[in-house]
């Protein structure tokens, strides 16, 4: 019986030691995700009024929405297929790029559609890092077209 009161008692006490920890941690991520918040909305400010450090600039709706440094990704021409039987994948790839200056993208047939069944397809790209040159690049079904501009 002393037995089950000692044993009762330190799960008692184990209990009310992991809430004690787990509190703190909790108070933490909503300070964390407070500051996060401020600090964003804060950037998102001083952007629009073009007090912003460095290259970043708010674009409204016209080419893009967000913030964008000078060395984002463009897409200039993308086509998904073989010779003679291709669909146009610009759109998808520049809805994917969205403002970003990485990028990985699953090469497949969600890109436009399969233009050519039972053939294994390229996807080729021209690209561009900001106002850089453009860059063409080509890669295969099923591989992943990987884009990084600094």
């Amino acid at each position: 019986m002393k037995f089950l009161k000692i044993k009762s008692a330190l799960i008692t006490a184990g209990a009310a030691a992991i809430c004690a920890f787990t509190l703190p941690a909790t108070a933490q991520n909503d300070l964390y995700r407070q500051g996060y918040e401020d600090g964003y909305r804060a950037g998102i400010q001083a952007a629009r009024q073009g007090q912003g450090q460095g290259q970043w600039q708010w674009q409204g709706q016209g080419q893009g929405r967000g913030y964008q440094q000078g060395s984002v990704i463009y897409i200039d021409q993308a086509s998904y297929g073989i010779d003679g039987m291709r669909c146009d994948a610009r759109n998808t790839l520049q809805s994917a790029v969205q403002g970003r200056m990485a990028v990985d993208i699953a090469v497949d047939n969600n890109l436009c559609g399969d233009p050519a069944e039972g053939r294994v397809k390229s996807l080729f790209v021209t690209y561009r890092c900001g106002n850089s040159q453009p860059v063409r690049t080509q890669v295969r079904e099923y591989d992943i077209l990987q884009i990084r501009c600094r």
